[in-house]
């Protein structure tokens, strides 16, 4: 599996990938850390988009967002929520990833 750049999926890319063997994860939750490089409005945006089964996009290089997620790991882990990998997402929720098939939450 992998995540498209910029999530950009194409019937061209899904026909390789599926050639290939890969399935393509994107995100259901997009904070727009990229944008904003503000620690407040990515908090919110993942807090009031968040749900069950959710994949949130977020980009490491920033500080802004990991001041971000400084906030948003307990939150999230107080209002019960579990925190795992994509494979993790899949397997509990019951999902066999498909070669060439976009994936947007568990």
């Amino acid at each position: 599996m992998y995540r498209p750049p910029y999530g950009a999926v194409s019937a061209t890319l899904k026909n390789v990938s599926a050639e290939l063997g890969y399935a393509l994860i994107n995100w259901s939750v997009d904070p727009l850390d990229w944008s904003s490089r503000d620690a407040d409005k990515v908090y919110n945006a993942i807090m009031s988009h968040v749900s069950n089964k959710a994949i949130i996009l977020s980009h490491d290089l920033y500080g802004s967002t990991a001041n971000a997620m400084e906030r948003v790991i307990p939150e999230l882990i107080s209002m019960g929520y579990q925190l795992v990998t994509v494979p993790e997402l899949m397997y509990y929720s019951g999902k066999t990833l498909e070669a060439g098939v976009v994936y947007h939450h568990g």
